[in-house]
């Protein structure tokens, strides 16, 4: 195995999207739908007068 120089670790990019980052962006938007289904479901219950 070759050791890498640290002139060359200052050189390594990471790729800008990768797994982890897309994962939580939709685990984010799953997050939003959700809190945004119970609000309109609260705002229609309430303005139907419907409760359980």
């Amino acid at each position: 195995m070759q050791e890498i120089k640290r002139e060359e670790l200052y050189k390594i990019n990471g790729g800008a999207i990768n797994y982890t980052m897309l994962n939580a962006i939709a685990r984010a938007a799953t997050a939003i739908f959700t809190i945004g289904q119970a609000i309109g479901s609260a705002v229609r219950r309430i303005t139907s007068n419907k409760y359980c």
